[in-house]
């Protein structure tokens, strides 16, 4: 028996990095895990890497109507990861703003929208990366 046996474990930007790796863990412990992301091929991608307890579901954290469309269904998550996020790379002193805003959307805002988003089981955890 693993430590997640039976918990439902969402990794939104578990298509690849970091969150593909926490994913991969969860489901050797026993969880069934859904990865997020907007980029189909790269969740069909993951996902054959990863086995049958890995399902992909499209989700494009940007966007607040596509958070609460996914999150509308109802699901209670175990246990939910947030590390989806991209651009804004390198010296600081080399992004311009518009590099930067875009960054903080697919870091801050994405984390901020599925925080409130989410329902979490009472016993389970939101894990920011």
């Amino acid at each position: 028996m693993g430590a997640l046996d039976g918990k439902k474990v969402l990794v939104v930007g578990g298509s690849s990095g970091m969150g593909e790796g926490v994913a991969k863990l969860a489901a050797a412990a026993g969880a069934h895990v859904t990865i997020a992301s907007r980029s189909h091929d790269k969740l069909a991608a993951a996902a054959k890497r990863l086995g049958k307890r890995v399902e992909p579901a499209i989700l494009d954290a940007t966007s607040d109507a596509a958070v609460a469309k996914f999150f509308a269904e109802g699901a209670v998550w175990d246990h939910v990861c947030i590390s989806a996020g991209g651009g804004g790379r390198g010296n600081i002193k080399d992004l311009d703003i518009a590099t930067a805003m875009t960054a903080m959307d697919a870091k801050f805002w994405v984390a901020f929208r599925i925080a409130k988003a989410a329902t979490i089981a009472k016993d389970g955890s939101l894990t920011f990366l």
